[in-house]
């Protein structure tokens, strides 16, 4: 510093003096200056003087910045340009290709008049992806809780996703998925369905069974009405991707929760 601070006036030297300074700690030195012996006022040099801009070089310059400009051009439109069409299982509006896939409906226990909508769904699916397969009643209300508070849920709906997680977990599907040796639960997959399409998409639940796969899609909604054909498409995608990728049989079921 050029000039010490009124603050340390009569206190104790405890900084870095100049010279060549060996550190508490390496066998490394370093150089401290002192600030007053070095010119510090000097204007710096920045850019190009004006003769050599303005000097003539035969168009080689402009013709340099041509190319760089339409290169440049051609890597933006390039990078515009998607290399791949992703396609959401989630938002299909088709089923995959080949024979049709059947989809099995199951239903777990479900409180009328209970809370719906996004965010419940997002609270149980969430309750879901991490509850163990075997958990009691106390890890399922932890689980519920912490993940209430992430997301803003009341306690109402925390309350009735706790319940409807239990009844998931007491379904026969659940079972079969405890006893199964390969269990994925929020699974991802994507898939190259062709030379410029992705499909992409999250499955709930996949085991295996009798070296076949079971793909379950959770679904809070009452009844799955509204929105069947849309869930079923989903499942049926995500069972053909899991199939396709591990060249395995695949069933795809939907579990109403």
């Amino acid at each position: 510093m050029v000039e010490r601070p009124l603050e340390y006036d009569g206190a104790e030297e405890f900084s870095v003096r100049p010279g060549l300074v060996q550190p508490e700690n390496g066998d490394h030195q370093v150089i401290w200056w002192d600030p007053c012996v070095l010119n510090l006022n000097v204007d710096p040099a920045l850019g190009l003087r004006q003769k050599e801009l303005l000097a003539e070089d035969g168009g080689a310059s402009l013709a340099a910045y041509q190319r760089w400009r339409d290169d440049r051009a051609k890597t933006l439109e390039r990078g515009a340009r998607p290399q791949f069409e992703i396609l959401l299982a989630s938002q299909a509006a088709a089923a995959p290709p080949g024979d049709p896939m059947p989809v099995a409906i199951e239903f777990a226990g479900k409180v009328e008049g209970r809370p719906a909508g996004r965010r419940f769904g997002t609270l149980v699916h969430a309750v879901l992806r991490d509850v163990p397969l075997d958990a009691d009643a106390a890890w399922i209300e932890r689980l519920a809780q912490s993940a209430a508070r992430s997301i803003g849920a009341a306690a109402e709906e925390t309350e009735a996703a706790r319940e409807a997680v239990k009844a998931a977990l007491a379904h026969p599907l659940l079972a079969r998925a405890r006893a199964a040796a390969r269990v994925h639960r929020e699974y991802p997959v994507i898939l190259k369905i062709d030379s410029g399409r992705l499909v992409d998409g999250v499955i709930d639940l996949a085991f295996i069974e009798d070296n076949s796969w079971i793909v379950v899609d959770f679904k809070t909604s009452a009844d799955l009405s509204g929105g069947r054909a849309l869930y079923e498409r989903q499942v049926q995608w995500y069972a053909y991707a899991l199939a396709t990728l591990t060249q395995m049989r695949a069933s795809a079921v939907l579990l109403g929760i």
